[in-house]
């Protein structure tokens, strides 16, 4: 019995799970136990009469690590005693394995260096709600402290923006799949609102039991911010803060039922305002004065229409007012119009400068019940301003059915035009200039011809006479030039230096940037001579800016490049442009010669038609 008891000690401590060393007090290790070798990864002969290289101390517990054979690292919880063996004083050391409670440790510290520094707001809570956690991100976005919330439940946060359905469908689907993601507002600190994208996962033990939930919160508040902004600009204009014509057109539709319920007429008021001098002229005021002038003629049609239903901006002078009217729409809509052209003409005083609008302004009407889509009522609103358009500045007018027909020959009539000028139709033939009294040629006139496919040669009043003030006039003034200089260029090679005579009309005349473009136009010529072009302006009486066209006469005679009058005394109103105009030649209309008597001789040169 006493030989077996040291042998079952033995066994007994082989047995345990942890290791078991005895150091003599010379630091070597005397014993080990199975577990022990197995923690410095070799055996217990190696392992016994090694010296033990930790520091011992009695009544101490700490962490080593241990270096294995394999050169791998083993973590264990050191404890040492006091004790004897065989008789003689020697330490006792208990090892336990804490490699993969360390492991754990550092995997717990990663994740929690990650929550605190996450981006997103994290909350964790436990099975029952109960907020466990929460990091500083979650805190920022809230406006909580974190002792504010620490064993609260997330309703606290319930903004009172969503009903108890969603919360009922939030908890259904975390229950039944674990999951649950969308968008919602919550209620931070001191009662501030806020957009989140919550993301919360129910955490789940080995048994398949709901231990923790962790929701992810994503704050939109700045991409709510900026759907708010393009929303803004989607329906309204940044300039003037009013409704754009996409936002008018859906709100059009909801007007025209309103009126057909309560049997009303809708009036809508196309209403286009311009400065006749910036529109025609290389004038041109900075855009920050532009925008003024508008922001002002905004605030006046509003003052005028006050709260009838809707005013939008369409264009960059264009406005489109919707009222809702009883009574006759005709003298209702006559007086608005009226008030408006009177409003809008009067004087615009900024930066120390005056400025003055006119204004053409569109009525259409929409009867109750009628068949007609908010496009088209919008469609007749511009057709009746171009009608107004045609009876001049400062006007107003209805929308007509025929006009609508007309405008729309003029445009088959224009997309013909279009075609001459792709297709190469058109044609310049040269009518030579005779002196009566030695019958030499002294020099010809560009006259500018269609050579219609189906219609034949056409003069320009066949094709040219609705063409005056649109833009596709500059078009053919452009082809009329180059044409021109190329036939210059033939007259040269054949030593011929003779001028040519090129129409212009007052409104190419009167565009902003027509000696710029005419010039660019001559630099493709360089060996044209200047003074081999002369021309001549048709339409004196439709000459607005007398001033402008003077003074662009004198910029292209220091170039050396001549003008002419054509057909002049046409009208008695003529005779000004004698005096304002300095040109080089004048060609008198035939019915001219039959008042000459009265007219003071101020004559240079006559040509007759």
């Amino acid at each position: 019995m006493k030989n077996k008891r040291p042998n079952s000690w033995k066994r007994l401590i082989d047995a345990l799970p942890h290791g078991v060393l005895i150091i003599n007090g010379e630091g070597q290790i005397i014993y080990a136990n199975a577990s022990s070798a197995a923690l410095f990864g070799t055996t217990r002969q190696k392992l016994i009469g090694t010296s033990f290289l930790y520091p011992l101390a009695a009544e101490e517990t700490g962490e080593i690590e241990i270096l294995r054979k394999d050169r791998t690292i083993t973590s264990a919880q050191m404890t040492v005693r006091e004790g004897a063996w065989q008789e003689e004083p020697a330490w006792i050391v208990a090892l336990h394995d804490i490699t993969e409670l360390k492991d754990k440790e550092k995997r717990l510290s990663v994740v929690s260096k990650g929550v605190s520094s996450a981006f997103e707001g994290i909350v964790i809570t436990d099975a029952q709600g109960t907020i466990l956690e929460a990091n500083q991100a979650f805190l920022n976005m809230s406006g909580f402290k974190k002792e504010d919330i620490l064993g609260q439940n997330p309703r606290m946060w319930k903004s009172g923006k969503q009903d108890a359905q969603f919360y009922k469908h939030l908890w259904e689907r975390l229950s039944s799949e674990g999951h649950w993601s969308g968008e919602l507002w919550d209620k931070g600190g001191h009662n501030k609102l806020y957009p989140v994208f919550l993301s919360v996962s129910a955490v789940k033990n080995e048994a398949g039991d709901v231990t923790n939930y962790i929701g992810f919160f994503h704050d939109l508040t700045v991409i709510k911010q900026q759907e708010k902004q393009i929303e803004h600009v989607k329906y309204y204009d940044l300039l003037t803060g009013l409704p754009n014509k996409f936002l008018l057109t859906q709100k059009l539709e909801g007007f025209m039922r309103q009126a057909s319920r309560q049997q009303k007429n809708l009036l809508v008021m196309n209403i286009r305002v311009f400065d006749p001098k910036t529109r025609k002229s290389s004038y041109e005021e900075p855009p920050h004065v532009r925008d003024a002038i508008i922001i002002h003629a905004v605030n006046r049609i509003k003052e005028v229409l006050r709260q009838r239903k809707m005013l939008a901006r369409t264009g960059y002078s264009e406005f489109v007012g919707i009222c809702l009217e009883q009574g006759d729409t005709v003298d209702n809509a006559a007086i608005l119009a009226g008030q408006l052209i009177k409003s809008l003409s009067k004087p615009y005083h900024i930066e120390n400068k005056t400025y003055r609008l006119k204004t053409h302004i569109g009525i259409t009407a929409y009867e109750a019940n009628s068949a007609c889509h908010a496009e088209e009522l919008l469609h007749q609103g511009e057709i009746a301003r171009h009608k107004a358009r045609q009876k001049g500045d400062n006007s107003f007018d209805f929308f007509d059915p025929q006009f609508e027909k007309s405008l729309l020959e003029f445009s088959r009539h224009l997309e013909a035009v279009r075609g001459a000028l792709k297709k190469n139709q058109l044609r310049l033939f040269y009518q030579p200039k005779v002196d009566l009294l030695t019958g030499n040629v002294i020099g010809v006139e560009a006259l500018l011809r269609w050579m219609h496919p189906v219609r034949g040669l056409l003069l320009p009043h066949q094709f040219l006479l609705r063409l005056d003030n649109h833009p596709i006039s500059l078009e053919l003034g452009e082809w009329t030039l180059n044409h021109a200089l190329k036939m210059a260029g033939q007259f040269l090679s054949h030593d011929i230096e003779i001028p040519i005579s090129i129409n212009v009309g007052s409104h190419e005349l009167q565009h902003k940037n027509y000696f710029h473009h005419f010039m660019t136009i001559m630099k493709k010529y360089p060996r044209i001579p200047k003074k081999m072009i002369l021309l001549e302006v048709l339409e004196t009486e439709a000459i607005e800016d007398l001033d402008l066209v003077s003074d662009l006469i004198n910029r292209f005679k220091a170039q050396g490049i001549h003008f002419a009058l054509d057909d002049f005394g046409k009208k008695y109103s003529s005779l000004a442009y004698l005096k304002e105009l300095d040109t080089r030649e004048v060609k008198l209309d035939q019915s001219f010669l039959y008042g000459i008597s009265l007219i003071n001789r101020r004559i240079w040169r006559f040509y007759f038609l």
